[in-house]
């Protein structure tokens, strides 16, 4: 059973035989490796940076400590918006494999 994962818009312009000829996991893989992982990996960066500039912020004369949190909040937000967004389409293919999988022990 194929489980077909969203593809990137340069993959999507490739030989559709090509892309459904490879294995699953395969897919899963390399879906991981260049679309979620790097979009995880951006987000968290971003996220230490805008934690760093709320305490920097929040020991700055004038507002107070919880209006500059409330902004990074919002912030941070806006900033995991994508990654989430990546791992929702990731999530649908994987809860598929992982049903075949244990259908496939289980008999």
């Amino acid at each position: 059973q194929k489980v077909r994962l969203p593809l990137s818009a340069d993959k999507a312009s490739t030989d559709p035989l090509a892309a459904s000829s490879r294995h699953v996991l395969d897919e899963f893989v390399e879906h991981w490796e260049n679309e979620v992982e790097p979009l995880l990996r951006a987000a968290g960066v971003e996220d230490a940076k805008l934690e760093r500039k709320a305490l920097r912020q929040a020991k700055m004369p004038g507002a107070g400590p919880a209006v500059w949190k409330a902004q990074a909040d919002v912030q941070q937000g806006r900033l995991w918006s994508s990654a989430q967004s990546a791992l929702q389409a990731f999530l649908q293919p994987a809860r598929a494999l992982a049903t075949f999988l244990d259908v496939q022990v289980s008999s």
